[in-house]
C-alpha cells in the first residue's frame, strides 16, 4: 500500500508498570503489548512511513504527565524511532463520559507545557480534537436523506473543529477528525463539500499550512440515532431534521461493523470518499480499519470481531471462513490510490465536471528528483461516463499507467495486487486526454513510477492577497467595499470585498506575464462575478470561468464557498487582470495569481 502515514493508538494503562523507588514511571517494555507495538513502529521506520501516536482515553494517569512524555521520549531516544511525528491524547473526546470540552482542552494544555519544557516539542506536536462524527444509514433513512438533501448535514459534533481552532489553535499542529459518511452523501458529494468548508476554517482562522487529515475514515453501517449522547431530548427534536434527517427514523441496533464490506461497491465509495478528500483539501486520511481482527465488540463471529478490515487475519479458524483471508475488493482502490497519491504529493485545483456523481482528483508528485502526475477519477452511475482530462501548463509528454476498477473488471497479480489495465506512452496533457469510464466504477492514471521527464511551463511566482486592505490591488471602482462583519458565515474569513451598489464594480491586478489564476468566492446562489484580461488595460477580453462544486459553508447561513479558475490557458501578454462583481450577493475573499513563465 505505501502508507504515508499510520495511526496507532495505545492506552497509558497498557505501558505504565508503576513507580520506582525514585517515584519516577517505570514501563512494560517486555509485555506482549509492546512488543506489539514496537514491531509496528519498527515496520513503519524500514518503510518510511509517518506515525500518529495515540490514546483511547486520558493518557495522564493520576495527574502525572509525565507517564505519556517519558514514554514517547523512551520511544524516540533509546528505540530510535524519529517516525513519531504526532500524538493525540484522546479517541473521540466528544464521546467521553468523562472528558467534556473543557477538561480535554486542559490536557491539551497540560501535554502541550510538558513537550515544551522537556524539548519534545521540537519534533512531536500535538493533533486533535480527533472528534467523532458518525452516524448509521438503512435504506429507509438513505430515502429519507434523499428527499432533502444532505447539505444541510454537518454533524453537531464537528463543532469541536471551529471550538479548538477558538481556544486552544496555538498548542495544535495538526487538525483531525473522524468520518464515517453516509452513502447518499458520498454518491452525491457532500463529505466533499463539507471537508473543504472545514478546510478553509482552519486555513481562515489559524494557518492554510497546518495539515487537516482524517484519523478515522469509513462508510456507516447501520441506522443509529446520532443524538443519542450529550443533548437534551428538546435539543434533539429541534435539530435533528436540520442536521440528519433520518435521525427521526426508527433506529435499528447498531452493531460495529460493516454489512457492505465484501461488496464491489463499497470499494467504489471508499475510492470516492478518498477522491473526495483529496479535493477539499485534506491532508490525508486514515482508513477504518486494516484487520477485523484487532478489535473485538462487532458482533462478527465467534470472536465478536468488528468486521471493518482489508481482510481478517482469524479466516479459516474459528469458524470464520477461508475466504476472509482473501483482499476485499476496497483493498483495491484505497492502496491504489495511497500510492499513486503519496506523501509529499500536492494536489491540483480541479474543476466541477458539472455531471452528479463523476468527479476527478489530480497531484502532482516529486518523484526521483523528477515531477510525477496522477489522476483518479470516480463514475457513481451505472451509465458510460467521459472525461478529458486537459493540463494546461504540462507541455512535455507522460508515460501513464492506466488501472481500472469496474465490477468485471479490475486487473491484478496472483496476490490481488493492482496492475496496470494497460500503459499510455507519449501522452500531450496539454491538448487533452479522452478518459473513458464504460460503467460505474473508478479510473487512476499515474506516472508513478515514471518513466519519462515531462517539461512544466506556466507560474513562475505568485500574487496572493486575501483582501484585508487593498495593497495589492492596481485599481478598483469606488463602490466597492471590505465586508468584516459575521466572519463565521464564511469559514471564518475575517474580511471579503463586495460591492456596495447594484452597478457593476470591479478590481483590476497588474503583473506582466500571467498564467492562471484561482479566485476563492463566497455567495448565495451562483457567483455574480466576470473576469477580464488585457495587455495593457486599454483592450478587455473576457476569460471563460469553471468553478469547483460549490460547498456549504461551515456557518450555514445559506453561503457556499466556490472555486473560480480559468477554463482555458491565460494567453501570452496577459498582464492586467479585471474582475468584475454582477451582483451584491457575492463576496470575494482570496486573489491567487501565478505570473511570470518558466
Amino acid at each position: 500500500m505505501q502508507p504515508g502515514f499510520i495511526r496507532v493508538v495505545v492506552p497509558a494503562s497498557a505501558y505504565f508498570k508503576g513507580y520506582d523507588a525514585a517515584h519516577d514511571p517505570m514501563y512494560k517494555w517486555h509485555s506482549r503489548h509492546l512488543r506489539q507495538l514496537l514491531r509496528i513502529l519498527s515496520f513503519a521506520q524500514g518503510h518510511g512511513i509517518g506515525v500518529v501516536l495515540g490514546d483511547w482515553g486520558d493518557p495522564i494517569i493520576r495527574g502525572d504527565v509525565r507517564i505519556p512524555a517519558d514514554f514517547i521520549a523512551e520511544l524516540r531516544d533509546v528505540y530510535g524511532f524519529t517516525n513519531i511525528r504526532y500524538y493525540d491524547p484522546i479517541n473521540e473526546p466528544n464521546y467521553s463520559p468523562r472528558c467534556d470540552f473543557t477538561c480535554w482542552t486542559g490536557v491539551m494544555r497540560t501535554l502541550a507545557t510538558e513537550f515544551r519544557q522537556t524539548g519534545m516539542s521540537s519534533w512531536l506536536q500535538l493533533t486533535g480534537p480527533d472528534n467523532g462524527n458518525s452516524w448509521d444509514d438503512t435504506a429507509s433513512a438513505w430515502s429519507l436523506d434523499h428527499t432533502v438533501g444532505l447539505d444541510g448535514d454537518n454533524p453537531i459534533t464537528d463543532v469541536w473543529v471551529t471550538d479548538t481552532l477558538q481556544s486552544i489553535p496555538g498548542l495544535i499542529g495538526a487538525y483531525d477528525s473522524h468520518r464515517y459518511a453516509t452513502i447518499w452523501g458520498i454518491e452525491h458529494g457532500v463529505y466533499g463539500d463539507q471537508m473543504r468548508s472545514r478546510r478553509e476554517e482552519i486555513s481562515n482562522l489559524d494557518s492554510p499550512v497546518k495539515p487537516y487529515f482524517e484519523g478515522e475514515a469509513g462508510m456507516v453501517a447501520r441506522q443509529v440515532n446520532p443524538f443519542a449522547q450529550g443533548i437534551t431530548p428538546r435539543q434533539r427534536a429541534s435539530v435533528a431534521a436540520l442536521i440528519d434527517p433520518s435521525a427521526s427514523a426508527a433506529a435499528t441496533t447498531f452493531v460495529d461493523s460493516q454489512p457492505h464490506i465484501r461488496q464491489f461497491s463499497y470499494g467504489v465509495w471508499m475510492g470516492d470518499m478518498a477522491i473526495q478528500a483529496i479535493d477539499g483539501g485534506l491532508s490525508g486520511a486514515s482508513a477504518w480499519d486494516l484487520d477485523d481482527a484487532m478489535h473485538v465488540g462487532g458482533g462478527y463471529g465467534s470472536q465478536g470481531l468488528k468486521r471493518w478490515g482489508f481482510w481478517n487475519s482469524f479466516g479459516g479458524s474459528d469458524g470464520y471462513p477461508a475466504s476472509d483471508l482473501k483482499l476485499r475488493p476496497w483493498y483495491y482502490t484505497w492502496s491504489l490510490l495511497s500510492r499513486s497519491f503519496p506523501a509529499g504529493s500536492q494536489a491540483l485545483t480541479v474543476p466541477s465536471v458539472n455531471v452528479p456523481g463523476l468527479r476527478v482528483a489530480a497531484a502532482r508528485i516529486p518523484y526521483q528528483h523528477r515531477l510525477g502526475f496522477s489522476f483518479a477519477l470516480v463514475n457513481e452511475a451505472n451509465t458510460p461516463r467521459a472525461v478529458r482530462l486537459v493540463v494546461p501548463f504540462l507541455t512535455g509528454r507522460l508515460t501513464l499507467d492506466r488501472y481500472d476498477y469496474f465490477q468485471s473488471d479490475r486487473p491484478a497479480d496472483v496476490n490481488g495486487f493492482p496492475t496496470p489495465a494497460r500503459s499510455l506512452t507519449k501522452v500531450g496533457l496539454s491538448r487533452g486526454l479522452l478518459v473513458e469510464l464504460p460503467v460505474r466504477g473508478l479510473v487512476v492514471l499515474s506516472s508513478i513510477p515514471a518513466q519519462s521527464s515531462t517539461a512544466i511551463s506556466g507560474a513562475g511566482r505568485t500574487l496572493l492577497d486575501d483582501l484585508e486592505g487593498w495593497g495589492k490591488v492596481y485599481r478598483r471602482s469606488r463602490r466597492l467595499r471590505l465586508d468584516r462583519s459575521n466572519p463565521l458565515y464564511f469559514n471564518g474569513d475575517p474580511s471579503r470585498a463586495t460591492p456596495s451598489a447594484k452597478h457593476n464594480q470591479y478590481l483590476i491586478y497588474r503583473q506582466n506575464g500571467m498564467t492562471s489564476f484561482e479566485l476563492k468566492v463566497y455567495s448565495a446562489a451562483r457567483p455574480g462575478l466576470r473576469v477580464f484580461r488585457s495587455s495593457a488595460g486599454t483592450a478587455w477580453a473576457p476569460v471563460g470561468l469553471a468553478r469547483t462544486e460549490p460547498a456549504p459553508t461551515v456557518g450555514g447561513h445559506g453561503w457556499c464557498l466556490d472555486e473560480l479558475l480559468p477554463a482555458r490557458p491565460l494567453p501570452a501578454g496577459t498582464n492586467q487582470l479585471r474582475i468584475e462583481f454582477t451582483n451584491p450577493g457575492t463576496e470575494l475573499s482570496q486573489v491567487r495569481i501565478q505570473y511570470g513563465r518558466r
